[in-house]
């Protein structure tokens, strides 16, 4: 039941203990991606999310997006781009090298409602810290980006754990080479 919820974007139209009634004739999808967010003019997110919602620094997470594409995208239009964002809405990290769907070179992306699944590397110099995930379509300014990213969910960013302990030596020895090298163990 829970892949049958994510797959259909839109509310059941009867739910009890045994059976979920959805419709999904096209106004029902119309009126989902009527209410989501634009990516761009054709382009709309309709829902999205992060997993895990906590990672590492170098860590991966998957990102599940339910699109809806009100009309036909050549190769250019068929980009989005997806951006950590910190807590002033500045980009820390963005990659505009995602496609909203493959499809073979020279064929365009045919209108409806689209599935994808992005995998995203968090870069390992990133600060610790909670970040948004957003997505944009590469034709956005750059200075109107906080405005019209699409904001997906939040992303907690931790250090990888680390230990610089030396180790115990097993024959201890204790040697000076000059001024610059110590032996010890």
């Amino acid at each position: 039941i829970a892949t049958w919820r994510e797959w259909l974007v839109v509310s059941p139209h009867h739910e009890d203990d045994e059976v979920i009634v959805y419709r999904t004739g096209p106004a029902q999808l119309a009126r989902a991606a009527d209410l989501a967010p634009p990516v761009a003019d054709s382009i709309r997110l309709v829902q999205a999310q992060v997993i895990p919602s906590q990672t590492i620094r170098a860590g991966w997470v998957q990102i599940p997006v339910h699109w809806f594409v009100s009309r036909a995208l050549d190769a250019t239009e068929n980009r989005v781009c997806i951006a950590l964002l910190d807590g002033d809405g500045t980009p820390v990290q963005e990659g505009c090298d995602h496609r909203i769907l493959n499809v073979p070179e020279g064929d365009s992306v045919t209108p409806g409602m689209l599935y994808a699944i992005y995998l995203v590397q968090v870069a390992p110099s990133i600060d610790e810290g909670d970040y948004q995930v957003a997505f944009y379509h590469p034709a956005t300014e750059p200075a109107s980006l906080a405005d019209s990213a699409v904001l997906v969910s939040d992303l907690v960013v931790t250090a990888l754990p680390h230990s610089f302990d030396p180790p115990a030596p097993a024959n201890p020895v204790d040697v000076t080479f000059g001024d610059e090298i110590r032996l010890v163990g």
